[in-house]
């Protein structure tokens, strides 16, 4: 073991504060930049059981765009219940079976990340929850 003469031990806990201070900010910043909340949607109250995907308030935001491609395999799923229950059943399978996908099975646990809803202020949801209910549409879709 040896030690470095230019790095100041005895300040560590001091730079690593300042260093989650300046993370915290950089965070805040980026998501002032970004963050932009659309309302639900409440056609589904008013018995509407399908909208096209470009009506979902922030979808252009994202760049995202349709192509023939879609429209056509949208179709093809819409017509034939037995394909789009294959289809979601390998989606899920897919996801749940990612390498990557450990860190959110579960969700944060604050004794191990206390501020993490403080800099998180909006998570998007527990993928476990995400899974389940992906699960649910998935076996109740020929029934809908």
């Amino acid at each position: 073991c040896e030690l470095n003469p230019r790095v100041p031990y005895t300040q560590f806990s001091m730079i690593i504060k300042k260093q989650k201070e300046v993370i915290r900010q950089m965070i805040e910043k980026k998501q002032s930049e970004i963050r932009k909340v659309h309302s639900g949607l409440t056609c589904f109250s008013q018995g509407i059981r399908r909208i096209e995907i470009q009506e979902i308030p922030g979808i252009a935001e994202t760049g995202w765009r349709s192509s023939p491609e879609d429209t056509s395999k949208h179709n093809e799923l819409d017509k034939d219940p037995e394909k789009l229950t294959s289809v979601l059943r390998n989606v899920l399978n897919h996801v749940k079976n990612h390498p990557n996908v450990w860190p959110f099975l579960e969700p944060v646990n604050e004794d191990e990340a206390p501020d993490y809803y403080q800099i998180i202020r909006y998570p998007i949801g527990k993928t476990s929850h995400l899974l389940t209910n992906m699960a649910v549409l998935l076996f109740s879709y020929p029934f809908l």
